[in-house]
């Protein structure tokens, strides 16, 4: 009895010492393909006429000297103009199947533009990477005018994973200041739909919309004034955080679970030790 506990003591020390050890030693040796990601893949939501695009370009000059810095731009870029989007009122299941198709398309766009540029980051410095606008806000002015059969095509989409997935969303909510918004508006070129993405329809419901989003609610941070130095300040404080947040969580799961020693090695151990200490025992 008392031999059979001194050898399961044995090979519990010996277990824990030699997870120690390929752990310290890949922590220290391990190369750059087995590091955790360098890049924070941020998410740039909000209703028309919010400030994203000015968030983002005041995030930039603030971040660049720190971080290497880029931008997939929003959907009416990649279709080169909002004339070329397809009507806002759908007339058939056709014009609404099209609709879809073009928006995803749009998306699998985005999706290459973004694997391209992952390839092309500094590998010596940090990455920032904001996504302008998210598929799920085509969603959204999608259920203002009831497109319920582009809004279930888009979804399919979703649920095959054909999206970009951010690691935080910043959600930004209209400037309180009516005014503001009103400048704004006379900026913006008129288009046909125009008035459901700028006007109030487009914004009303849009933050409860996007904090009600299963796959981004845990991470989104919803921003009620950027207007100021300090609040950029703090909002660049924060992503320095989020950025710990995820290489920390990375940090483990590549060390622990990816490890080509503990998978081919480590586990097994365990394994023959407890089959062993069974047997010892019967």
């Amino acid at each position: 009895m008392f031999m059979r506990k001194k050898r399961v003591f044995y090979i519990v020390i010996f277990i824990i010492g030699s997870y120690v050890a390929i752990y310290t030693s890949m922590v220290l040796f391990q190369d750059d393909s087995r590091l955790p990601t360098k890049y924070l893949l941020i998410g740039v939501e909000g209703p028309s006429l919010s400030g994203k695009t000015y968030l983002i370009n005041r995030l930039i000059n603030k971040l660049k000297n720190d971080y290497d810095i880029h931008v997939v731009e929003e959907y009416v870029n990649f279709a080169n103009g909002h004339t070329n989007f397809p009507p806002m009122l759908s007339k058939s299941f056709a014009d609404s199947s099209n609709c879809a198709i073009f928006f995803i398309n749009l998306e699998q766009k985005r999706i290459h533009y973004l694997q391209n540029l992952l390839k092309k980051v500094d590998k010596e410095k940090l990455s920032i990477i904001f996504v302008d606008r998210l598929i799920f806000s085509i969603i959204y002015y999608r259920k203002l005018v009831n497109d319920i059969p582009c809004i279930n095509i888009i979804n399919e989409s979703i649920n095959r994973g054909q999206y970009i997935h951010p690691d935080f969303t910043l959600l930004l909510q209209l400037p309180k200041d009516n005014a503001e918004v009103i400048k704004r508006r006379k900026t913006r070129k008129e288009f046909p739909g125009s008035e459901f993405i700028f006007g109030s329809l487009g914004s009303n419901n849009y933050i409860e919309y996007f904090k009600d989003i299963n796959v981004l609610k845990t991470n989104i941070i919803i921003l009620q004034d950027t207007s100021t130095d300090q609040a950029i300040i703090n909002l660049c404080n924060q992503i320095a955080k989020l950025f710990f947040q995820k290489n920390s969580r990375n940090l483990h799961q590549s060390i622990f679970f990816n490890s080509w020693i503990i998978k081919k090695w480590f586990i097994p151990l365990i394994s023959t030790a407890v089959q062993g200490n069974d047997k010892a025992a019967a």
